[in-house]
């Protein structure tokens, strides 16, 4: 990042959306979280989505899960973006422990 300002927004961020946090399947969380911010960005944002994500564009935004699109409709893009590389090295984290699928 650019600068340290979304440090505390980040960690802020990732403390509200740990609320749902499934300690049960913590990759498929993960992935969940990531593809939501992916597409919001891409359909919603019409903001480049890191090539690192892996993330394709389905047929359209999916708006099914209205929590998490209440959260990112709050925030710039550098915040949702610093967010998703987050998730993104968890989500490796997960895969290196064997939690992936």
């Amino acid at each position: 990042m650019a600068n340290c300002v979304f440090d505390k927004t980040g960690q802020k961020i990732i403390r509200h959306i740990t609320d749902d946090q499934d300690s049960y399947d913590p990759w498929s969380w993960g992935m969940s979280w990531l593809f939501s911010i992916s597409d919001h960005l891409f359909w919603v944002l019409d903001a480049d989505v890191p090539v690192e994500w892996g993330y394709g564009p389905g047929a359209g935004y999916n708006e099914d899960d209205e929590y998490k699109t209440i959260i990112l409709t709050k925030l710039e893009v550098a915040e949702i973006i610093y967010i998703g590389n987050v998730l993104n090295r968890y989500i490796a984290l997960c895969d290196r422990k064997g939690q992936s699928y």
